[in-house]
């Protein structure tokens, strides 16, 4: 999820890519800041639902995890 309100500058993971807990998922914009969007757990990149160049609000899903 979104912990800010932002644009989607830049998504660092594919669909069906394996992810390990810290890892970048995605990169927001907001107010000529980014922030790092890590992964909370060891999973799989079930679904990217905002795509770069998207506006995010805060708590928006930026992609589904599923454990793998």
């Amino acid at each position: 999820e979104s912990p800010i309100a932002g644009n989607m500058w830049k998504v660092c993971v594919e669909e069906g890519q394996t992810v390990t807990t810290g890892q970048p998922i995605a990169i927001l914009e907001s107010m000529k800041m980014e922030m790092t969007i890590e992964s909370p757990f060891d999973g799989v990149v079930a679904k990217l639902v905002s795509p770069p160049g998207s506006t995010v609000a805060p708590g928006q899903a930026i992609a589904y995890l599923k454990t793998s």
